[in-house]
């Protein structure tokens, strides 16, 4: 394969991801990330690590929606059963999205967008299994499970990184609003 010559004001302005623009020691939620290395620059065996869990959760809900009978326990709608099952999926994207390629509104865009279109499909197919029916209320309560998942890891990600920033300051949890000063009384 040839070497093509990267411009040196490309490579300059490139963090330890490669990426133009993204500077060194930027996590995919503003701020340092740990350490001043880049999160994005995660290694292939880490990258495997964080795509496993979403993935093999992704075919397990094949497996399930592949069975003719779901044991629904007597009085649960089905789509109290959808929420939390993309809620799951939609924090794992996430994570693996934030860790792996493009952080912030874009890795969490792309994540709800996977999730979502995940669910559409997998009704799709329900429709195809015998004893399973496709089903329009299913697809939205999978869509708000994947939104929930979603901001739900976001808001983690966020907690998690303001109580970082406040203590590397010597301030734990310093950055969050009404957070507890950690048995100090300020004298």
């Amino acid at each position: 394969m040839a070497h093509v010559p990267v411009p040196a004001d490309v490579t300059a302005s490139a963090g330890a991801s490669g990426e133009p623009g993204r500077g060194a020691g930027r996590s995919p939620f503003g701020g340092e990330a740990e350490d001043g290395v880049d999160a994005l620059a995660a290694t292939r065996d880490e990258r495997i690590a964080l795509w496993l869990p979403p993935l093999g959760y992704m075919v397990l809900i094949f497996a399930l929606s592949s069975q003719a009978r779901v044991s629904v326990p007597e009085g649960v709608p089905d789509a109290a059963l959808h929420v939390p099952e993309f809620l799951l999926l939609g924090a794992l994207l996430a994570r693996a999205f934030a860790r792996s390629s493009r952080g912030g509104l874009v890795g969490l865009t792309r994540a709800f967008l996977l999730a979502a279109i995940y669910g559409a499909v997998d009704e799709i197919h329900q429709a195809f299994v015998p004893g399973r029916a496709a089903s329009l209320a299913d697809v939205a309560a999978d869509v708000t499970g994947a939104a929930l998942g979603v901001l739900g890891f976001a808001l983690f990600a966020r907690l998690r990184t303001a109580e970082r920033s406040g203590a590397a300051r010597g301030t734990p949890g310093a950055a969050l609003p009404g957070a507890p000063d950690g048995g100090r009384d300020g004298s």
